[in-house]
């Protein structure tokens, strides 16, 4: 999820001066791995970690992302502060934050994707009212998919879904350019560490500053929906 901001500024601005402040939603310990969950005005302060993060990750093939330096923020980003029962989950091991997942409500993309996406979705036979979208499911690099990591996160991702009354989980994928070799390693744990999530069938096409040779220009990418049953 990669889209005006002068209002948003002083927001943020505020809740950065008062972070400290903040309280977590929900703290839950499992092992040596703390999950750290946050919404609405809470979030705002973790903004600029998903940015970072996203650069970090989503730079490398085949989203090969690259915004402009200036942009500590993706507008896009803020529909986790406003949108319908956003969640941001933070796992940490010893203070350190090892892993990050945003969640949505499903319904609550359409001021995003539009509707004509919800129409293609109901017409594959899934109802967007019962899906919560994973816009986000990153890892530290020293923490790459570990799968500890993963699960508890993956954990908390579900009993939210339950929590809420959803029927399924869903996200995202680039499919790649055509002719591109296969990946070697998942950025997401996609597949690589959690498993069930079928196609289906249903993809978009979105378009972000892509990195080129020596070159950065706005490309277009298509993404897959992928979803799994709880």
């Amino acid at each position: 999820m990669k889209r005006g901001l002068c209002k948003f500024v002083g927001l943020l601005i505020a809740a950065l001066f008062f972070s400290s402040n903040l309280l977590f939603a929900e703290s839950n310990e499992g092992s040596d791995i703390q999950i750290n969950t946050y919404k609405k005005e809470n979030i705002i302060p973790l903004l600029t970690t998903l940015q970072e993060w996203s650069v970090r990750e989503f730079g490398n093939a085949p989203y090969l992302y690259a915004p402009p330096k200036e942009n500590i923020v993706a507008a896009s980003d803020i529909l986790f502060v406003n949108g319908k029962d956003a969640l941001i989950a933070l796992a940490k091991k010893e203070e350190q934050v090892v892993g990050i997942i945003a969640l949505i409500a499903f319904d609550a993309l359409e001021q995003y994707f539009g509707v004509d996406l919800f129409h293609r979705i109901q017409k594959a036979g899934f109802d967007p009212s019962q899906i919560l979208y994973v816009g986000y499911f990153l890892t530290a690099p020293e923490y790459h998919n570990d799968p500890d990591v993963v699960q508890a996160l993956y954990a908390t991702c579900a009993d939210y879904a339950k929590q809420l009354g959803k029927t399924q989980i869903c996200y995202m994928d680039d499919v790649g350019l055509p002719g591109a070799p296969p990946l070697n390693d998942q950025i997401e744990p996609w597949g690589a560490v959690i498993h069930g999530f079928k196609s289906t069938g249903v993809q978009i096409s979105l378009s972000w500053p892509t990195k080129d040779s020596d070159v950065v220009k706005e490309r277009e990418h298509i993404l897959e929906f992928y979803a799994k049953d709880l």
